[in-house]
């Protein structure tokens, strides 16, 4: 780039020169007097002192421009800066950064002795005056919960951290209660903490309250947990945690409450009316009718009526099989009609075939899983 610069810059020069000499047998034939030929000279110099100057510019390295090959990197942009972290954050983080490790350590299956020093480290820990350091021995508890170890000496501290004034630690004790091994007083130590003033704890209240009461949420735990299910803010996580299988008449209503209200049907559907072992008829009602609709739900209820806790309702469940069968002629229903039919809904299945409801393959399908049906007698409990 200099070199052509200079190029430039003496040819320019070369040409001025040479238009002048050019130029002069003519101005001498014209000129009149020597102060005219001085002021020519005078001009040409000036000219030339000009080029001169531009020419010493362009080779100066201010001006001169930067290398096509290497252009000049452009300013860092700095990411932008996360938002502080709030105290809470700030104590999640602390806490999971105690509790991992353990957890991991606790979870691993080559070190016997790496998970008992762990385990004797998560001791210490509950006993801490340090808050974190007590949350995550509790964290770590829990995100264990699944590992075989010896769990009963921890309950005295467990069972003493219920009473935490920290709320945090205060819920987490709540749930690590439900992973000790059972004992009779346990359902009446947690009924209380249904009307704690936390939300955290009422909502882990309820998780660990519906694991305790031998599979029939009814009687004091009912009542308990009716009142976590009338606090709004609760209801979601409540119904994601239901432990229990049998509810008493109060829980189905309030279910059946919240069914009818559009922002609540999906989550009660799917965790609370199609998880009840034996239900009333209402709810049957609420599940067979979606069975049979187009919604969502349709083959959520459908294989609610389908499970073994409904087979004391088997009979109307293959009944509501065939309607689908006959509305859709869709080969995947054999498998769910095969489950809860039986010798009595044979027939149903065999007019279908014989009035040409389905074709080809499907027809043998349908002729196959009809001379099954005959073969099985009614089931009960």
């Amino acid at each position: 780039m200099r070199r052509a610069w200079d190029a430039i810059l003496l040819a320019l020069l070369l040409a001025s020169n040479a238009c002048w000499v050019a130029t002069e047998p003519t101005r001498a034939s014209v000129r009149t007097s020597p102060a005219a030929d001085a002021r020519a000279i005078e001009d040409a110099r000036r000219r030339i002192e000009a080029l001169d100057v531009e020419l010493a510019a362009a080779r100066s390295p201010r001006s001169r421009p930067a290398p096509a090959s290497s252009p000049a990197a452009p300013p860092p942009h700095a990411p932008p800066r996360a938002p502080p972290l709030t105290a809470d954050q700030q104590r999640v983080a602390a806490v999971w950064s105690i509790a991992r490790p353990w957890i991991d350590s606790l979870r691993q299956v080559d070190d016997d002795a790496l998970r008992t020093r762990t385990l004797a480290e998560i001791r210490a820990a509950l006993a801490d005056e340090d808050l974190v350091r007590v949350e995550a021995a509790l964290r770590a508890f829990l995100g264990a919960a699944d590992v075989r170890f010896d769990r009963a000496p921890f309950r005295p501290d467990i069972t003493r951290l219920l009473a935490a004034a920290d709320t945090r630690v205060r819920a987490a004790a709540v749930r690590a209660l439900v992973t000790l091994p059972e004992q009779p007083g346990d359902l009446d130590l947690l009924l209380p903490f249904a009307d704690d003033p936390a939300a955290e704890v009422r909502s882990g209240a309820f998780y660990v309250i519906t694991r305790r009461c031998k599979g029939t949420l009814d009687g004091a735990a009912a009542d308990a947990a009716l009142r976590i299910l009338s606090d709004e803010a609760l209801i979601d996580d409540a119904l994601r945690s239901l432990g229990a299988r049998r509810v008493s008449p109060a829980i189905e209503r309030r279910f059946l409450e919240l069914y009818r209200r559009p922002e609540w049907r999906d989550v009660v559907v799917r965790f609370g009316l199609t998880r009840i072992e034996e239900p009333s008829d209402e709810v049957f009602d609420v599940l067979a009718e979606l069975a049979l609709g187009e919604g969502n739900l349709q083959q959520t209820a459908l294989e609610a009526i389908c499970h073994p806790m409904m087979c004391s309702r088997w009979d109307r469940s293959a009944g509501i099989v065939l309607d689908l069968l006959e509305r859709s002629g869709s080969t995947r229903l054999f498998r769910e009609l095969l489950y809860v039919g039986d010798s009595r809904h044979a027939e149903r299945l065999e007019r279908m075939i014989e009035a040409g409801r389905f074709e080809s393959e499907d027809r043998k399908r349908a002729e196959t899983a009809a001379a099954r049906l005959r073969e099985q007698r009614p089931r009960t409990r």
